[in-house]
């Protein structure tokens, strides 16, 4: 399975920018369905040149959380590997 990422502007991330807005947006269904699935996970991951926010939506969130990813644009995508 593979994951989902949105990306938005850097300049679009602050404390109360669109990224703030989709993190909250995620943990409505997340606390909704009590933290289950357990994999179910938002990351974030900013360009090397600092012009983007990558926001990565594991499988499992796509099982609580599809309509807002889709929402927002999600694009399946390979799963991030930690740095």
């Amino acid at each position: 399975m593979s994951c989902h990422k949105v990306t938005l502007p850097f300049k679009d991330c602050g404390i109360a920018g669109k990224g703030k807005q989709l993190q909250d947006a995620f943990g409505v269904p997340l606390v909704a369905n009590g933290g289950r699935p357990k994999d179910a996970a938002l990351f974030s991951q900013t360009s090397d040149d600092f012009e983007f926010v990558h926001y990565y939506f594991s499988p499992a969130a796509m099982q609580i959380a599809k309509e807002l990813i889709e929402r927002w644009g999600g694009e399946p995508c390979p799963c991030p590997s930690p740095k």
